[in-house]
């Protein structure tokens, strides 16, 4: 009984405890002074934010860029770092529009060679801005990187933003009016470009329809012949002037480290070398992506990373940008193919990226270190092969010195 009663005075004790008025203790005037300060003027930076927003006309595009604005970036680039960067326009698209590369060199000779390539898929914007990305930090980290020192040094880089120009254009216009596209992906012909490179005879026979199309209506149409469209065939022409060890492209969506094959699932004689790029690649993210073989995503005709491999022995790569889980919040097809997170997707996969342009130094420095043979079956759409295993008309150009001034390429060549 004596303990009851103890237990209740204690209780009642510690409510008039907690019951009674407390002085506030005041806080240094001049504290409260700075912290008001700071909470007017991030009030003030929101409102600034609002506005600007409200201002822009391509709203409901950002954090993504119209082509105008990129084109505009990439000669600003230029212009601010002449000694390093330079832009190149290697063709024209189907609508006139120039096919632009952007180029890091430091004048030596003789350099391995690496292209970055984007946007093939007209709606893909995010794989042009991490490719754009990737020259900012190029340009801007020379003399204060030593990382993008030691790459410039070793190697001659390229970066090619934006592949399918008029059809991105008019994604873009549309997001950025209407906040809607539909499905836009194919070029101004209506030709999937990521299927209009030269593909095995049999392809068509052994695989369905949608892995490249013969008909114009389908999302996948491959288009009438192989390079039949100005886009594919200038990136071609390009690559056949250089002497590129390895090209990576970036598409959406996924999640996905990829490498050939695409069109049968036989691995290629360097499949333990793509896989180690892959992996190396998928070490550095911090959100990391699945590495396998691209025909595991799904078989394809005509795609560019078989026939740069089958052609040239270009170590081919591509990454779909972006996981599921990133995407689907946001039910328009425009936002399903590009992460609305672009700053963090850029982190992720930014020093990836450069890391692939080591591997093409250590291959160009080291050409044994590649198994592939120039193919003995041609494809079709497939310029005819010199002697050497090179393109006819590559080494026509390299026996009057018209080539990229890097000499005979150790590996093609070889």
């Amino acid at each position: 009984m004596k303990s009851r009663f103890w237990i209740l005075g204690m209780a009642g004790a510690l409510w008039l405890l907690g019951a009674a008025p407390v002085q506030a203790k005041r806080q240094d005037p001049r504290v409260e002074e700075y912290l008001d300060q700071v909470k007017a003027r991030r009030e003030e930076e929101k409102r600034q934010e609002r506005k600007a927003r409200r201002q822009d006309q391509n709203r409901r595009l950002r954090p993504y860029l119209t082509l105008e604005e990129m084109d505009a970036e990439l000669d600003r680039i230029a212009a601010g770092h002449p000694g390093l960067v330079s832009v190149e326009e290697i063709g024209k698209s189907r609508e006139g529009r120039p096919l632009k590369v952007v180029r890091f060199s430091t004048g030596s000779q003789g350099k391995a060679e690496m292209l970055y390539l984007g946007n093939i898929h007209a709606q893909e914007l995010a794989g042009g801005m991490v490719c754009l990305a990737i020259i900012r930090h190029l340009a801007e980290g020379r003399g204060k990187d030593c990382y993008v020192d030691y790459l410039l040094e070793k190697a001659d880089l390229y970066v090619a933003p934006v592949q399918n120009p008029d059809r991105m254009a008019s994604a873009a216009r549309k997001q950025a009016r209407y906040g809607l596209t539909g499905f836009i992906r194919k070029n101004a012909d209506q030709v999937d470009l990521n299927r209009n490179f030269p593909y095995p005879p049999e392809a068509p026979e052994r695989l369905k329809a949608s892995a490249g199309s013969h008909r114009k209506c389908s999302t996948s149409f491959r288009g009438p012949e192989p390079l039949s469209e100005p886009e594919t065939r200038d990136l071609i022409a390009f690559i056949d002037r250089h002497h590129f060890a390895a090209v990576h492209s970036f598409h959406t969506s996924g999640g996905m480290i990829m490498f050939p094959p695409g069109t049968f699932p036989e691995p290629t004689p360097d499949d333990e070398l793509f896989r180690q790029m892959a992996q190396g690649y998928q070490d550095l993210q911090f959100d990391p992506y699945r590495v396998h073989p691209e025909i595991d995503l799904y078989p394809t005709i005509g795609a560019l990373d078989d026939y740069l491999y089958h052609h040239y022995g270009i170590l081919a790569t591509t990454v779909e940008l972006g996981k599921r889980s990133q995407l689907l919040h946001r039910l328009t097809i425009f936002w399903m193919y590009n992460v609305y997170e672009l700053d963090r997707e850029i982190a992720n996969n930014l020093l990836p990226a450069l890391s692939l342009a080591e591997w093409a130094t250590k291959v160009h420095e080291n050409p044994e270190l590649l198994k592939w043979q120039p193919p003995a079956e041609r494809w079709v759409g497939e310029p005819e092969l010199g002697p050497s295993g090179a393109p006819a008309e590559k080494a026509a150009r390299s026996s009057e010195g018209l080539g990229s001034g890097t000499g005979t390429c150790p590996v093609r060549d070889r």
